[in-house]
């Protein structure tokens, strides 16, 4: 079930009622398919444990679809709190009060917590999207409203130390399926090379400025175009669409080997160009990747 402008949360709830358990389990059929021999499935770490095999031999490594189940969450959530904006400007357009509207959210999150509490104990990132969306209403639009009282959310035990909208978090969930395999089975980048570029990107977010790259990310196993229209993902959810930053296309363009024969204005002008890039068959790409394929 999709949310809708009347009923931003719906998906949330209907997700968490009953559809939370098949979507794990399909993730895990999904990794199934790529014929690893599984060792162990931990579903309240979200881990295989497979044997995987190379040039070298074999070795044990861990499958993690946790940010896979992340990004899905954080995009619906993004889409919910969009929901929500076009909402209270319709009240306001029409000179009509909202608050009524918003506190009947309030209470959604409150019986989808209610309900399913023993599940989101259990698995605390389901809590996180609710407790944003409740955030996002109180301080935007009820704190300033002395006659309305604010969204509260009862007590619940989850590991608060799960972040789900820093900068940090946002550039895991729509780059975190680098490290992973691609739809032929081969490893898109190796762990090396994926860290390297997540420090890169941390120190380019975090200082606004081109960090010095000594050694650039090597060609890895997916399509340019996808390469590029990830990145174009993540400096929505990091700086907007409009305008963009001529620094973050020259950060890409200078850290992948894949985009040496391009020219900053080729990337800036293809950026998020949707029409190259064909999931069709590709699983492997995020919800938050395939949200905006799809748009």
């Amino acid at each position: 079930m999709q949310s809708t402008i009347e009923s931003p949360i719906a998906f949330f709830q209907d997700f968490i009622f009953n559809n939370f358990e098949a979507y794990i389990n399909n993730l895990i059929k999904d990794f199934r398919r790529c014929d690893f021999q599984i060792i162990s499935i931990n579903k309240e770490r979200y881990e295989i444990k497979y044997l995987y095999y190379d040039d070298d031999g074999g070795y044990q490594a861990t499958h993690s679809y946790f940010s896979k189940l992340k990004g899905m969450l954080y995009a619906e959530y993004q889409y919910s709190l969009k929901l929500i904006d076009k909402s209270c400007l319709q009240y306001m357009e029409e000179g009509r009060d909202y608050s009524n509207y918003l506190l009947m959210q309030g209470k959604t999150i409150r019986f989808i917590i209610k309900r399913a509490k023993a599940k989101i104990e259990k698995y605390p990132i389901l809590f996180k999207p609710l407790e944003g969306i409740a955030n996002y209403i109180n301080k935007k639009y009820l704190e300033d409203k002395k006659e309305t009282e604010l969204i509260k959310l009862d007590s619940i035990d989850v590991n608060n130390n799960i972040d789900f909208n820093s900068t940090t978090d946002i550039i895991y969930t729509v780059l975190g399926y680098l490290k992973d395999h691609n739809n032929r089975r081969e490893k898109i980048m190796s762990d090396e090379q994926f860290d390297l570029m997540i420090r890169y990107v941390n120190e380019f977010v975090a200082t606004n400025q081109i960090p010095s790259i000594e050694n650039k990310i090597r060609p890895i196993k997916i399509s340019k175009n996808l390469l590029r229209f990830t990145f174009w993902v993540l400096h929505k959810h990091l700086y907007t669409t409009r305008p963009l930053r001529d620094d973050f296309i020259q950060f890409i363009q200078s850290l992948f080997q894949d985009f040496e024969i391009w020219e900053c204005s080729t990337i800036k002008k293809k950026f998020g160009n949707k029409d190259a890039v064909n999931p069709r068959g590709q699983k492997f790409i995020p919800h938050i990747i395939k949200v905006e394929l799809s748009a």
